[in-house]
This record gives structure tokens, sequence and C-alpha cells, in this order.
């Protein structure tokens, strides 16, 4: 087993795979296993560092969701994927398998990150534990103020796909969704896969199981999750990735988006002294 660490990324090379993680934003960029290869996805035109969102991998979206449940909150999806968080323990096993806790809290967050939007006082905890065909990460939000906040949050996976056309989502045909691409807040079931020919970003309610089938790659990833309401989708197609600075050309057809998220309406009201915990592991199968 090999260990490449620095202040900013540690990485593991060992018989379970090729694991990596950064200290900016708690963010895993990569997950590499010895049968199934890159299991995450990460645009090779991507911004790394403090205050820079990685365009890929693992983002931590809190403690909102987008523009936040005002529709004007900056940055983007909050500042847990921006600000530098602490590593508070790791552990190999003899197989190669390795887990790492990071924390963050408010007295870690900077003015420029957002801070003066969520004046609260936290502690928050990140959890990955690798493994060669299952990846278990948990995000844990503590309230440790006097007073009641409301938290969004979601786990903004980017997964590797051989070609998005050739892709399907099982686990989400009986689930209502928004559509933000058409602003259709109700969409009714569909009772059938999600596939892809166009521009997709959905939110679903659902706290179920989801498989990505990804017939290009014959592999199948299930998506197992705990205390998540929604499930986000989102595929941003050639037009709008043509706009986006941070990813390649034609890199939108190697990935799809699958979220475990608690936004909007299913946002977390945490009392003084609570904790809420969102967990999901990830396991690669061969079809």
């Amino acid at each position: 087993m090999t260990s490449q660490n620095s202040d900013d990324v540690k990485t593991l090379i060992s018989p379970s795979g090729t694991f990596e993680i950064h200290s900016a934003g708690a963010h895993i960029t990569r997950w590499d296993t010895p049968e199934f290869g890159p299991v995450l996805f990460v645009s090779k035109d991507s911004g790394y560092g403090v205050g820079t969102a990685i365009r890929g991998g693992i983002p931590l979206c809190m403690p909102w969701f987008g523009r936040g449940h005002t529709g004007t909150m900056t940055p983007s999806h909050g500042f847990g994927r921006l600000a530098n968080w602490r590593v508070l323990r790791e552990k190999e096993t003899p197989v190669g398998e390795w887990t790492i806790e990071l924390g963050l809290n408010n007295d870690d967050v900077r003015e420029t990150d957002g801070a003066q939007l969520f004046p609260n006082s936290f502690e928050a905890t990140y959890t990955a534990t690798f493994a060669a065909d299952s990846l278990h990460v948990s995000l844990t939000m503590h309230n440790t103020g006097t007073e009641a906040f409301l938290y969004e949050e979601a786990l903004h996976t980017y997964f590797a796909v051989g070609d998005i056309t050739q892709v399907e989502i099982t686990g989400l045909e009986m689930a209502p969704y928004e559509d933000s691409v058409t602003g259709d807040d109700d969409v009714r079931p569909t009772h059938k896969a999600v596939t892809f020919t166009g521009e997709t970003d959905r939110v679903y309610s659902s706290r179920g199981t989801t498989t990505i089938i990804d017939k290009e790659l014959q592999r199948l990833i299930k998506i197992e999750k705990a205390n998540s309401a929604a499930t986000v989708v989102w595929n941003p197609w050639s037009e709008r990735a043509a706009a986006m600075k941070d990813l390649g050309n034609d890199e939108w057809r190697t990935f799809v988006c699958v979220e475990s998220a608690n936004i909007g309406d299913d946002a977390i009201t945490i009392q003084p002294g609570a904790s809420h915990t969102i967990s999901a592991t990830y396991t690669v199968f061969g079809i």
C-alpha cells in the first residue's frame, strides 16, 4: 500500500483500489476499483484548491443547495465544497480499505465563502470508507448553538459512464419529480426507467435505492441511501456543457450525477444540541 499525503490531498494506492480526497471541500475525487476502473468522473478542465468548486467527484452541497431557499444565496451550493476541512482521523486495514474523517465548523468558514448567510454555530463531520467494490459516505451536521436552524444538503456525486445515451437509472419509476429544465414542479411518476436524450435536471421525491445501468461499460452502480428524502438526477447535455469553462469538450457524455439530498421543502431543521446524518453507499457490479 502506498500513501501520498500533502496538506491539500490524501491518496491511497492499495490492492483495494486507488482513493483520493482533498481537504478543500472534503472533496472525494478518485475511487478506482481493481475490477471496474474509475467509478467517479472528474473533468480534465476542473480547477482545485480552497475556494474553488471541483467539477466532478463528490461535491458536498451545504448548508444550502443551489441558490438556497431564498433563491439568492451565494456561492451556489453553499460553502461546504469551498472551505478547508480538517482531517480528524484515518485508518487503513490490512487489505487496503481506508476510512477517513474530516471536520468543519463555523470558525473554519471564511466570509468570502458565504459564512454571513449562515450565522449559526455548527460542527460538520464527513466520513468516507473506501473498499474494492464499495464506497460509503456520511455527512453529519451538529447544531452547537442555542437556536434551531434550517439546513439543506446534497451528496452531489458524479458517476463515470461510458455513454450517457446508453445509461438507464432504475428505482425512480414510481417517484414524482420537479423538472428544473421545463419548470414543472409536479411531474407524475413515469413508471419507466430514467433515460437521457437531452438536458436533465430533476428532483425526485424518493428515499429508495437507485441503480445506474451502464450498458457501454457493462456495469451497475447501486446507490443505497439513508435519511435522504430526494434524489437529484442531472446531466447538462451539449449546449449547456459548452458554456461551462471547467468541463471539457464532450465530457458531458461520460458522466451522470445522482445525488442524495434534503433540499427545498425537505430541508432539515436541526434543534440546539441535535444532529442530522445523511449517508450513501455506492456499490459497483458487472452486468
